[in-house]
């Protein structure tokens, strides 16, 4: 569906470069212990209650069996959207603090996380919810800019714009 949506054969390329890279991370994530994990956890998904020192985990209807290194790259894309620089780094030194981290290199974690990017633009062109149509456009651009840096770089960075 996302490269049906392409017109230029550069951006079709940048696209199946890096789902090839995202499914080469996935398989060597997989090659880790695989658990019940949230699937979309994010800070959206955490409520906090007073006198209580642990958040309560919601919105559980992404729950897949997969690799740690799953959850922890869906939560790092959404922790680069903030402002908080410092917001990703806390995350994987909370989860280190309660179990190791996944014993994956920097490229195949930032491959998970161009996974999540494909995911994310994929779902949006998949939706008949009328008031997301409008943002399709503009995300998709976003989301080559995105692919592009991440093919150059290493790095994805879900704060990119179609403008960089």
């Amino acid at each position: 569906m996302l490269t049906g949506a392409l017109g230029d054969p550069r951006d079709v390329a940048v696209v199946e470069t890096s789902l090839e890279l995202a499914q080469t991370a996935l398989s060597r994530a997989r090659e880790h212990e695989v658990h019940v994990v949230h699937g979309d956890l994010r800070p959206d998904a955490l409520l906090w209650q007073s006198g209580r020192d642990r958040p309560w985990v919601v919105d559980l209807d992404d729950a897949v069996l997969a690799p740690a290194a799953h959850d922890l790259a869906v939560a790092t894309f959404a922790l680069r959207r903030s402002p908080d620089d410092d917001a990703p780094t806390a995350l994987l030194a909370g989860y280190a603090s309660v179990r190791p981290l996944p014993p994956l290199d920097d490229a195949t974690f930032e491959g998970l996380l161009a996974g999540r990017q494909l995911h994310l633009t994929s779902s949006l062109l998949a939706s008949s919810t009328s008031a997301l149509r409008p943002e399709v456009e503009a995300y998709l651009a976003a989301t080559l800019v995105r692919l592009r840096t991440f093919l150059e770089d290493g790095g994805l960075d879900p704060r990119l714009t179609a403008q960089g």
